[in-house]
């Protein structure tokens, strides 16, 4: 039988355990690592979710008439309606503390809230009275 040179034997693979090739224990390690990875990013990107949860949009109906668009005091009295009804969807809830219902109150989500309905209800006198409201008042 013929003896191996060291020169074939440099290119035989090398064994690890058991007679398994050593690279396949590195493929296994390369995609354990890998599959902590993915398991890291969902873990991650759980909280992420709920926090789009509560950032959802709540809807708060405000009903009105005609009339209330044509009088400008009523129209003042119905963007008082807006802008209480946008608090409560932004957050202002009467148990919080009142420093939790300043931030809502000077917020951007109250403004915009505000801003929306009034365009959506394309009213010129209720546009005219909201481009005269102070926001950083409380109705």
């Amino acid at each position: 039988m013929p003896v191996a040179s060291r020169k074939e034997l440099s290119h035989s693979c090398s064994i690890g355990m058991q007679g398994v090739p050593r690279s396949w224990f590195e493929a296994v390690g390369v995609m354990v690592f890998i599959l902590l990875g993915l398991i890291m990013l969902m873990l991650i990107r759980t909280p992420a979710a709920a926090q789009d949860q509560d950032e959802a949009i709540d809807r708060i109906a405000v009903h009105y008439t005609i009339d209330d668009l044509q009088n400008p005091a009523k129209a003042r009295q119905l963007l008082g309606w807006i802008d209480r009804a946008a608090l409560r969807a932004c957050g202002d809830v009467a148990g919080e503390s009142d420093t939790m219902r300043a931030a809502v109150a000077q917020s951007d989500c109250r403004r915009d809230s505000v801003l929306r309905a009034v365009a959506r209800v394309h009213s010129p006198m209720l546009t005219q009275v909201a481009s005269d409201y102070d926001f950083w008042v409380r109705p």
